[in-house]
């Protein structure tokens, strides 16, 4: 299983090169495909240890770099909603000719995985939000102002490589994984804003009142997210909400764990009526 290799590709969106990961499975029966998108600041990186799992059972893999991401393009200018991203990753969906997929988002990837369920339900099996970042209308207004600004732009005295690191302290002690998100935070040091004023101007709750597939509902205790996680049960009562450890980065820290609860969230589909 972890010798399973992950290859890299590219796609031609509109406005540039869109990268993504993708690991096929060789098992013999073949399960449903599986799609991760990374949080704000991450890359699809962040998935390969859950791909290698996932395939494992079965599942292709498939994992994006969200525009101002990783490998992929950097947006011209501010993208006007999510919607952007969304529309952008339809279309590599579609390049790919995938069938109905599961979807798995990792905080700012959650809200993104949302919107897909809501509009592009006939394209869903599930979707897990790992740690989504659901603001009420009240906290998203007050984090537009601080959005619209790059925390850590580069400048001449190469300072903002040290507020990079100490803006990551929350990782965790494991320094691989802080080194990882440190280069992906700086390389996307413009599109971390571009995307977080999309997401902070998103009607979540609304999108998530529309999903009509099997939700579950990932966050760890320590994870900067986890006081506005009870909002996922409270809104949708029927939606299965699991604490799993792994602060900010559990889908890389700790992905038996992560993949363990998915595995048993999958096996239970058959079961369960759609929402």
């Amino acid at each position: 299983m972890l010798g399973l290799r992950i290859k890299k590709a590219y796609f031609d969106a509109p406005d540039g090169q869109v990268h993504y990961r993708y690991l096929l499975s060789t098992r013999f029966v073949a399960q449903s495909p599986c799609v991760f998108l990374h949080s704000s600041g991450g890359s699809s990186v962040q998935f390969e240890k859950l791909m290698r799992l996932h395939a494992g059972r079965g599942h292709d893999c498939f994992a994006p770099d969200l525009p101002g991401f990783g490998s992929s393009y950097d947006p011209a200018d501010q993208p006007s909603s999510t919607g952007y991203y969304v529309d952008v990753l339809m279309r590599l969906f579609r390049s790919l000719n995938l069938p109905r997929f599961h979807l798995f988002g990792h905080q700012s990837g959650a809200n993104l995985a949302t919107e897909i369920a809501a509009k592009y339900p006939s394209c869903l099996l599930s979707v897990c939000i790992s740690a989504p970042p659901s603001m009420t209308p009240n906290e998203q207004k007050n984090q537009v102002a601080q959005d619209t600004t790059p925390f850590n732009q580069p400048v001449a005295d190469g300072s903002h490589l040290l507020k990079t690191w100490e803006h990551l302290k929350t990782t965790g002690d494991d320094l691989q994984y802080r080194q990882q998100e440190a280069l992906d935070h700086i390389r996307s040091w413009k599109g971390i804003p571009q995307l977080n004023m999309c997401v902070s101007e998103q009607d979540t709750w609304g999108l998530v009142e529309k999903v009509g597939c099997p939700v579950l509902a990932l966050c760890a205790r320590d994870d900067i997210f986890w006081h506005q996680f009870h909002c996922a049960r409270e809104t949708r009562p029927e939606v299965r909400c699991e604490e799993v450890a792994g602060g900010d980065l559990s889908p890389s820290r700790n992905p038996e764990a992560v993949a363990k609860l998915h595995f048993e969230f999958l096996d239970k589909l058959g079961s369960w009526t759609l929402c």
